[in-house]
């Protein structure tokens, strides 16, 4: 990846470390779950704009890829087609199939039940690990960073992938390691749809003699 793209990353990713930094500074990380459970009951507004975000986060970024779609074939941009399509393929892969794997797999328990692990688990109470949501808001909002020139835009997407990342250990679905792993796992996929994005278009631009 070249310098640009790195510090865009590192634009991107700095709302999630920086709040990580704030969860192990005023949190007791060992014991998150009551922790926000008490607030949730003593801040009800609060608690309120956070299940809107984890309702909510990830269905913001469908239009935009929806755009991107239409107005590729429609106006015949193959560039905006294709980031599209590379994002849904992606998305697929890891952010679902791969996510539901592991959940399965590895049957962690929810916050509400513990941490431990009950392996090959159907039961939604152990599919904790990894955050399902935090991977599929990281994979659609990084092809987005990656894409823009303008660090605000970089950073403003990476409190929005953060804020649904947290908002699922406020609201006790999820342990911070859950988050991280989606956090993760939803980076891979943004850079895989962005990588054979970008490698496309290199090969649609016409060719300089």
């Amino acid at each position: 990846m070249d310098k640009k793209y790195l510090l865009s990353f590192g634009w991107f990713s700095l709302p999630f470390c920086l709040g990580l930094i704030g969860l192990y500074l005023f949190a007791p990380i060992k014991n998150l779950y009551p922790f926000f459970h008490s607030l949730k009951t003593t801040h009800p507004g609060f608690s309120n704009f956070v299940l809107f975000l984890t309702n909510w986060g990830n269905f913001f970024f469908y239009p935009i890829y929806l755009y991107f779609l239409i107005k590729g074939l429609k106006e015949k941009k193959p560039q905006l087609t294709y980031l599209a399509l590379f994002y849904l393929c992606f998305q697929l892969l890891i952010s679902f199939l791969l996510v539901r794997i592991l959940k399965i797999s590895l049957g962690r328990a929810r916050p509400e039940f513990g941490s431990h692990f009950t392996f090959f688990s159907l039961s939604s109470s152990y599919h904790s690990f990894p955050s399902g949501h935090t991977t599929e808001i990281f994979g659609a909002a990084l092809p987005l960073a990656l894409k823009s020139k303008k660090k605000s835009k970089q950073f403003l997407l990476g409190v929005v992938a953060f804020a649904v990342g947290f908002s699922r250990i406020y609201l006790g679905q999820h342990h911070l390691t859950d988050v991280m792993a989606g956090f993760i796992l939803g980076n891979c996929s943004g850079i895989l749809t962005f990588y054979f994005w970008r490698k496309k278009c290199q090969q649609l631009a016409p060719s300089k003699k």
